[in-house]
């Protein structure tokens, strides 16, 4: 089934450059890398493209979905989040890779930190009740978008 005329043409999703290469896109958090990896129950990966983000309701852009896994995602906006706001947001993603045209996501911020770039944030959100069709779309994302990262590396 052809995607609907308003998102035909429309990209939905862009590769990025490596972090190393975009130094201001690091994100300081107040929990270390190790005590993430603890609280981290999948591998972690790094995703090599990101994914425009909309406010399920308004359709508002909340931002670029920077990384994602099966339990969380980083999105970076210009927005500033509040520790523990839910939000309701659809992910616009390729309907030929996923069979959808979005994942339906319901998030909770667990932080937020400036980007270095002035008036942008990264945050970092955790999945709530994730769908069986969201995680499967999350799982071709990530086999097709990411890599690996090695334990105590990025």
């Amino acid at each position: 089934m052809p995607p609907p005329p308003a998102i035909r043409g429309t990209p939905t999703f862009q590769l990025k450059q490596p972090r190393h290469c975009l130094s201001l896109e690091k994100s300081y958090n107040f929990l270390s890398e190790g005590m993430m990896n603890r609280l981290r129950h999948t591998e972690r990966r790094e995703t090599i493209a990101y994914w425009p983000a909309r406010e399920e309701l308004s359709g508002e852009s909340v931002g670029l979905v920077t990384d994602l896994s099966e339990e969380g995602i980083n999105i970076h906006s210009q927005s500033q989040f509040e520790h523990g706001q839910r939000i309701n947001i659809r992910v616009a993603v390729d309907p030929k890779l996923t069979n959808l045209l979005y994942l339906h996501l319901h998030v909770e911020n667990v932080w937020c930190h400036p980007s270095g770039v002035a008036g942008s944030f990264h945050s970092g959100f955790k999945l709530l009740n994730l769908s069986a069709e969201a995680r499967e779309g999350i799982r071709k994302l990530l086999s097709s978008f990411s890599y690996p990262v090695p334990h105590g590396a990025g």
